[in-house]
């Protein structure tokens, strides 16, 4: 009997089986956390969930710097489902995935800080950079054996977005990323540690606005500092594409010699495959102790600026002294003032440079020196015709490493292929790559329609075939079927149509190269049906601290950065014309992504009063439609006019709008009338 209580006892105090948690806007954390009763932070699934726990995070922005300190096991790691939108996450346990997320913040870095070991951050997003400060790091890896595979920074617009990987750890995998339209982004930034891979990563659209100016550079990958404990050794970049993007390929800097660093820090990178396509930058600077094989720069500095340059340790940079270049290309770069696709500054110490492909001599005992390269596509495909000058004119490297960039293996013994591709090769394993992961339509009147867009790529080769299929009230309209060659992309456009009133989310599914999933979701809701008219936020008298941020045609927006009173707001006036005399509302496609940035003053025809004209905006994920309210004698969450309806003579009105919180985005306004009222309704008994 006290052998049955003990182990009653023990089964009474463990978990036995692994446990499913959600979270939603429309939950309570007093509530058991179910799939009928979510929390509602992401916080309280942190608070609670034990190793072999799962929580799914349903669309919606949840305003949290997220902590993680417990941990998984290998055999039972702790999971993080989205589609939501987290501020932040600070994880320290190990064994932890972050999956499907997108991570929005605006208040700090890193936006994810990985210091657990054998953590993973998979399938995120990266929606919105941090407006303070330059450094703005996506990612820190400060655990050892941590892992970033198929995230997506897309259309940042501050220096410093991506990984930084700290001096102590080892064993990071930085694998299918990819950065777009990016306005000075540093891809790979303080990349220190052991044991580092980056491979299979796309940077493609990004500009460099401020380097002209000597204001900021933008670099792919950057190893900055003067740390005397930083250490880089045994890093592997190899097999990623850089493609139109006005940024350095690369800067290495670990001290200089004068700091007495060199030695110590800089123990073998190794950078292969790699294509550089496309800038009108510098590529590489100061490459100590590194070695560069079968890698191609194609228009690279050609705004006057060095493709690739090695230079002795000078002054306070890492210099190229004992570096290994070998087996590279260098085509058509450096269109001013002569050629400068591969040079050297000074006399690097212990510089082996072979094998090479240069418009021009450079002293190599067995370089190829000018001449038709013979590429498939010159500026498109890069694989080698038959007849390239290319083939068989490398050193064999298979010592180091055995495939090319599509993964084609190389000789094994006998003369390589120069270039990042053997001839022969063509990928036949294509990447699907889908952007962004969620799409949020707002509300949406019944009986109508919104379309939106997702973009499916094949970053890898092959062919990428497949669909793209969803069920009502979400349909396909267009870009429904797909066949892509490699980096080859298509735009798929998804309507919502919902009949009835109410909220729903459902998932669009890709499928090829192993597929993906993304949610969609939307609001049907009656809206007048009346006369009404529409102009954009942009439209207007504009007064300070309002701004205009510009996008493309029909994307800009106005906001404020500061928050206000309702005298010392931005304002915003617009005139609109009616032309029949009724009760009408207000329709805003708004931004307004958090509890501290969603309410403004607003009113029509007279100056708004506060704070019974506070328009209460609910939060939303992105811009969605949604119809003005007044909080009259309510309070913040519940306003008392919902929504707040105008009665407005025919003729010329003016629609008033001042600032209070910080950030809120304004698109565009409607001004719709309500359906007059039925007459002449008789009640009839039964």
């Amino acid at each position: 009997m006290v052998r049955l209580s003990l182990m009653l006892l023990v089964f009474a105090g463990a978990r036995l089986f692994a446990a499913t948690y959600y979270v939603s806007n429309t939950g309570s954390d007093s509530n058991p956390g179910s799939q009928s009763q979510p929390w509602s932070t992401v916080q309280k699934a942190a608070n609670t969930m034990v190793a072999g726990d799962t929580v799914n995070i349903a669309a919606g922005t949840y305003g949290e710097h997220v902590t993680i300190s417990t941990s998984g096991t290998s055999g039972s790691r702790i999971t993080y489902n989205g589609p939501g939108t987290v501020n932040t996450f600070s994880v320290s346990g190990s064994y932890v995935t972050l999956s499907n997320l997108t991570v929005n913040s605006t208040t700090g870095t890193p936006m994810v800080n990985l210091a657990g070991n054998y953590d993973i951050l998979t399938t995120c997003t990266f929606s919105t950079a941090y407006s303070g400060t330059r450094a703005q790091h996506g990612v820190d890896l400060n655990g050892s054996y941590c892992m970033v595979t198929n995230c997506d920074w897309p259309t940042l617009a501050v220096d410093g977005v991506g990984i930084a990987t700290a001096s102590g750890q080892t064993g990071a995998m930085i694998v299918n990323n990819r950065m777009h339209d990016i306005q000075d982004p540093d891809a790979f930034v303080f990349v220190w540690g052991t044991s580092v891979v980056i491979r299979g990563n796309v940077m493609t659209n990004c500009q460099n606005d401020g380097y002209y100016s000597q204001q900021v550079h933008a670099d792919f990958m950057q190893c900055f500092g003067y740390d005397a404990t930083a250490v880089l050794t045994n890093v592997v970049v190899e097999n990623n594409l850089i493609i139109n993007c006005n940024c350095q390929c690369w800067m290495l800097d670990c001290g200089g010699v004068t700091q007495g660093l060199i030695a110590n820090n800089m123990g073998g990178m190794t950078i292969r495959n790699n294509l550089f396509i496309n800038s009108g930058q510098s590529g590489f600077i100061d490459l100590p102790y590194a070695s560069v094989y079968n890698n191609l720069f194609y228009n690279w500095g050609w705004g006057n600026a060095f493709a690739f340059c090695v230079a002795p340790a000078h002054g306070q940079w890492g210099g190229g002294d004992h570096a290994r270049v070998k087996n590279n290309v260098f085509y058509s770069n450096g269109t001013t003032s002569g050629s400068y696709d591969f040079t050297t500054y000074g006399s690097p110490v212990d510089l082996q440079a072979d094998y090479n492909y240069t418009p021009s001599s450079k002293g190599e005992a067995h370089g190829i020196v000018g001449g038709t390269p013979g590429f498939v596509n010159v500026g498109v495909d890069f694989h080698l015709l038959t007849n390239s000058i290319l083939r068989n004119a490398g050193i064999n490297l298979t010592s180091f490493f055995t495939t090319d960039k599509d993964g084609c293996t190389r000789p094994a013994s006998g003369a390589w292929d120069i270039g990042a591709f053997v001839y022969g090769s063509l990928s036949t394993n294509p990447v699907i790559w889908l952007s962004p992961t969620s799409l949020t339509f707002g509300s949406i009147s019944t009986n109508t329609t919104s379309d939106l867009t997702f973009t499916v790529q094949n970053t890898g080769g092959g062919t990428l075939a497949g669909t793209a299929t969803v069920s009502a009230p979400f349909s396909i309209v267009s870009g429904g079927s797909y066949s892509l060659g490699a980096n080859q992309s298509q735009t798929v456009t998804v309507r919502f149509s919902p009949k009835v009133v109410g909220s729903v989310t459902n998932t669009v599914t890709f499928t090829g190269a192993g597929g993906k999933v993304a949610s969609v979701s939307g609001t049907g809701v009656i809206l007048p049906s009346g006369s009404s008219t529409t102009f954009l936020a942009t439209s207007g008298t504009i007064t300070a601290p309002f701004v205009v941020t510009s996008g493309l045609a029909g994307t800009s927006y106005i906001s404020q950065s500061v928050a206000t009173g309702v005298t010392n707001g931005g304002k915003a006036v617009y005139t609109f014309t009616i032309t029949n005399a009724g009760s009408y509302v207000v329709q805003v496609l708004v931004n307004a992504a958090s509890d501290s940035a969603n309410s403004l003053y607003l009113n029509i025809d007279a100056q708004p009063q506060d704070p019974t004209m506070i328009w209460d905006i609910p939060i939303t994920t992105g811009f969605e439609q949604n119809l003005v309210s007044w909080r009259g004698n309510g309070t913040s969450d519940n306003d008392q006019f919902v929504p707040q309806i105008f009665n407005l003579t025919a003729g010329t009105h003016q629609l008033i709008v001042v600032g209070r919180e910080a950030n809120v985005q304004l698109q565009s306004f409607t001004i719709s009338q309500m359906p007059p009222a039925p007459q002449n309704l008789h009640v009839i008994s039964p």
